[in-house]
């Protein structure tokens, strides 16, 4: 394996599944890539009282980049050597992940967690 994307939404399982490819970009010296699809939910830009602020948008946004970044720290303390933190904004997220996917055809394995129903389990 030469490149690994790991999708994240800093959930249990998905912390799982990060672990998983930390550890298998570990043992192939392969180059890792952690991305989150941030979002806003349709319903943030509803009327009032249903509405988000632009500032609780914001610390939303902050709070999404900060996941990423220390997802991004724990691996490289894990020993990851090549490695990337890629924040992906729009809609569907699922639809953004897949994109950046199909742009890189250096992606040989994806992996992720499952809907987080099951804490610990992650899908090569």
């Amino acid at each position: 394996m030469k490149k690994i994307l790991a999708p994240t939404d800093f959930s249990p399982c998905s912390q799982a599944a990060t672990h998983v490819a930390v550890r298998l970009a570990k043992e192939t010296d392969a180059e890792l890539v952690i991305a989150h699809a941030w979002y806003v939910p349709a319903l943030a830009f509803g009327t009032e009282p249903y509405s988000f602020s632009a500032d609780m948008i914001q610390v939303m946004s902050d709070e999404a980049k900060r996941g990423l970044d220390s997802a991004v720290a724990d691996a490289t303390r894990q020993g990851v050597r090549s490695l990337s933190g890629v924040m992906l904004s729009g809609t569907p997220p699922w639809s953004r992940l897949v994109d950046v996917a199909e742009a890189d055809p250096a992606f040989d394995l994806i992996v992720m967690g499952t809907h987080g129903r099951k804490i610990g389990r992650a899908h090569v």
